[in-house]
């Protein structure tokens, strides 16, 4: 973890490594899970499957992996958010959850890791962003 984190010089710096953690994060767990074979996004084929996570799982997974981090020194730009969702059908757009971290600036940001395959980095992006996508993205 040390080695991932560094000692990034700014808040943006802390984001690209936090990315870079929770995908180190994801593939060190995986096979103790059962879960490196998670496929990312909506995959209606997996559903079901053993180890395929939706976004709850992930964004459970990906706040874990951040309380570690936190807890160990790592989070020097961020504080640790809760988790939060959007869409919930009537509204148009499916349902997502995510991970947050919020900058000093209280600016919060989505840590988004479903979208994509075991391992891969997560999407980060200012939480506002996050919540105007529709979709199931």
């Amino acid at each position: 973890m040390a080695k991932i984190f560094g000692r990034p010089k700014s808040a943006s710096d802390e984001r690209a490594a936090i990315a870079n953690y929770i995908a180190w994060a994801e593939k060190r767990v995986a096979p103790e899970v059962g879960s490196e074979n998670d496929v990312g996004g909506l995959d209606i084929v997996n559903a079901g499957q053993r180890g395929q996570m939706d976004c709850i799982d992930e964004a459970t997974n990906t706040t874990s992996y951040l309380i570690i981090a936190k807890n160990n020194g790592f989070l020097r730009f961020h504080t640790l958010g809760s988790p939060v969702a959007r869409g919930f059908f009537l509204d148009g757009r499916y349902p997502h959850a995510t991970a947050v971290v919020v900058d000093k600036t209280g600016t919060p940001w989505a840590i988004d890791s479903w979208p994509h395959p075991n391992g891969a980095k997560p999407d980060v992006m200012p939480l506002t962003t996050w919540f105007e996508r529709s979709g199931a993205s």
